[in-house]
């Protein structure tokens, strides 16, 4: 500190006449020199704690004219009270005792710089005023660095994205709170479905606001005395001292209710809950955490099957409204695929997963924006690009969902061409499953006889003359050849 430099230099330096006995201006002129030469602020108090000195760097820090301070009692210093009743407790106690104010710290609203967080040091210089002493009081503006450290501190106990408490400081306060005084101490873990289905197909920006309104939900259904903490990913843990089952339940029911009108995209989000208690001293609590999660995953389980078919017909809606495809289109190429598969004499499971096929081809189009999939001009090279990822986008929606898992891999290849010049992987010839080839073409006809904001319908005999153009080429030839005699009938 500067305050110690002041102090050893003191000790160093002989003051003036030290065979007799200096005057108070003489004692004031010497300290002032040595005090004039440091960069931290410095006032010097006389023997009654009034400011008889104040450093330059002083009055560059807090903006205070000398008039406004010399003279006056420290506590009185920018006009106004320093918070202080314990700082004058401290120094009056203090000073006479000879011993120095180490690191005090101390909010004061200044009228020139506003609120700011100081640091006090104090310490009396020694042989300079005879029997009477002054005290030198070094005043630090730490109020950036306090902000800085209490940023430090949040940052370190909170997870970053949703502002809640972070699986570290959680751990912490179950250590704190595992007393028996605590007890029944309840733990709600919770697991919110279809984050990956939301990250997969909308971007983990969609993603990012689907947990941020989590967060907010669950500080809306909970108590301000529970303790809620991101656990981990898209799981979630509340601590709930003096908390029964029974009032665990009832919380839990509040934000399963609120959670039905949280919606992303026409996606609406469930989350999946477990409950435990810890009831007597002897309970483990790690065992407690652990039985809540088991109880969690086992709701996810229920609630995942009955989830997972409305989250793809909210999907597939929200594929109507932006774009050209409709139910109708999707039915028309259910009856063509149909006939197709019948025609090649497919299983009737696969029939089954042909008809489901042609309803979800598509369905990776939802994560395509309206504005290209309306677009009336051509699309340039980036938009094409954008258009181009929509098999894989919905792979890993159908992916998602135990329902509809069975096709992923055939809504994967439905634009792989023939020749392998398609997308997204190349495939090449019967490398592309055989319900694949049958919806690209059964699709690609229906597109080519419907009208579109961006096209005429074309007439039949166009369309069966493009699909003999490009078999061979973009679809597999002996199905066009069977396909056109199925269409001709």
């Amino acid at each position: 500190m500067e305050i110690e430099k002041v102090s050893k230099e003191v000790k160093k330096k002989k003051p003036p006449a030290l065979t007799a006995e200096i005057s108070e201006k003489e004692a004031r002129e010497y300290a002032e020199s040595i005090i004039y030469t440091m960069h931290e602020p410095l006032i010097i108090l006389d023997h009654n704690l009034k400011v008889v000195f104040v450093s330059p760097s002083f009055y560059e820090s807090f903006k205070i004219k000398p008039e406004e301070t010399l003279g006056k009692l420290i506590y009185e210093l920018d006009n106004k009270k320093w918070d202080i009743p314990k700082l004058r407790e401290l120094l009056e106690s203090i000073l006479p005792k000879k011993e120095a104010l180490r690191n005090y710290e101390i909010e004061h609203n200044f009228n020139t710089i506003g609120k700011r967080v100081i640091l006090l040091n104090a310490r009396q210089i020694k042989r300079v005023l005879g029997k009477e002493r002054v005290t030198i009081l070094a005043i630090e503006d730490i109020t950036s660095r306090k902000k800085t450290e209490n940023k430090i501190i949040y940052l370190s106990y909170r997870d970053q994205l949703t502002g809640l408490y972070n699986r570290r400081f959680f751990e912490e306060e179950i250590k704190r709170l595992d007393t028996k005084r605590q007890l029944p101490l309840s733990i709600i873990m919770a697991d919110l479905n279809g984050l990956k289905l939301i990250n997969d197909t909308f971007g983990h920006g969609e993603g990012d606001g689907l947990l941020k309104k989590t967060a907010t939900l669950l500080k809306r259904a909970c108590r301000s005395e529970d303790i809620i903490a991101r656990w981990g990913g898209d799981e979630f843990v509340i601590l709930l001292p003096k908390t029964s089952t029974d009032v665990s339940e009832k919380i839990s029911q509040r934000m399963k209710k609120y959670f039905k009108k949280l919606i992303i995209k026409n996606v609406s989000s469930t989350c999946a809950i477990g409950i435990a208690a810890k009831i007597s001293p002897e309970e483990d609590i790690e065992s407690i955490i652990k039985e809540a999660e088991n109880n969690m995953y086992k709701n996810k389980l229920l609630e995942k099957a009955g989830d997972s078919w409305s989250t793809i017909s909210a999907l597939e809606q929200t594929l109507f409204e932006k774009s050209n495809e409709t139910l109708e289109h999707t039915h028309r190429v259910s009856d063509y695929a149909i006939k197709l598969g019948k025609s090649v004499k497919l299983h009737p499971q696969q029939l089954d997963e042909l008809s489901l096929l042609s309803t979800l081809h598509d369905i990776g189009k939802v994560a395509i924006s309206e504005s290209i999939l309306l677009k009336e001009d051509k699309l340039t090279e980036k938009e094409w690009a954008i258009i181009k990822r929509h098999p894989e986008i919905g792979f890993n929606i159908a992916s998602s969902s135990p329902k509809i898992i069975h096709i992923a891999k055939h809504i994967l290849s439905c634009h792989e061409n023939w020749d392998g010049s398609g997308y997204p992987h190349g495939l090449k010839g019967e490398a592309i499953s055989i319900l694949s080839r049958i919806i690209f073409i059964a699709d690609s006809y229906d597109v080519m006889t419907s009208k579109r904001t961006y096209k005429k319908a074309m007439s039949k005999e166009y369309a069966i003359k493009e699909l003999r153009r490009c078999a061979g080429y973009e679809f597999d030839p002996l199905l066009v050849d069977k396909f056109i005699e199925i269409i001709s009938n």
